[in-house]
């Protein structure tokens, strides 16, 4: 017996060391995944507006645009940033205003173009284009949404994403650079809803 008691303790000592091992690197290795989540629930958050390319402080209150005009869901239209339109901290800005419906899958995106859209499509002119184009979601009640893009030297900004409540919303098409003027084209598509990038008619 007492020769079994002697093999029996060290045992039990060491697989306590190894239980106590093993514990540790499943805590390690819980704690890793935890970090991984939160690393990954991080970069899926919405964009936070003080990291958006214009800062908050030098963004215009959307209330205080006027109107251009309204566009319709799959119907794009063309506009033209010109020196005499509305101005704030140096950049021209152009308000339209479209109908959202709550849980809708919405793509809203401005690019650049050198069509002039006060010309006949058979006549040609050159134009400018609007570089670095950056458009604002505004939401029913008034506050902005999202900004985008959030690096320069990009030829059109786009905003994705399901609409939280049915009501109308506004987009705000400015530039990067104050003082920029051009044409643009503007489209805001509602896509299916089966993540295929498609726009549903």
């Amino acid at each position: 017996m007492m020769r079994s008691d002697y093999v029996l303790k060290p045992f039990s000592k060491r697989a306590a060391s190894l239980m106590l091992c093993s514990l540790g690197i499943g805590i390690s290795t819980l704690h890793g995944l935890i970090q991984e989540a939160r690393a990954e629930e991080f970069r899926s958050a919405p964009l936070q507006l003080a990291e958006a390319i214009i800062p908050e402080k030098l963004l215009i209150n959307p209330a205080e645009v006027p109107l251009t005009g309204t566009i319709q869901i799959n119907s794009p239209i063309r506009g033209n940033l010109r020196i005499s339109d509305f101005r704030f901290e140096g950049r021209r800005y152009h308000k339209y205003q479209f109908s959202g419906e709550q849980g809708k899958l919405m793509r809203m995106t401005v690019v650049g173009t050198n069509v002039d859209p006060n010309q006949p499509t058979n006549q040609f002119s050159i134009n400018p284009t609007l570089v670095n184009p950056v458009l604002i979601l505004v939401a029913p009640n008034g506050l902005i949404m999202e900004q985008q893009p959030t690096a320069t030297n990009s030829s059109f900004a786009r905003i994705r994403m399901t609409i939280p409540e049915t009501g109308t919303y506004s987009l705000l098409v400015t530039s990067v650079s104050p003082q920029t003027i051009g044409n643009y084209r503007l489209a805001v598509e509602r896509l299916k809803q089966d993540g295929s990038n498609r726009v549903d008619q």
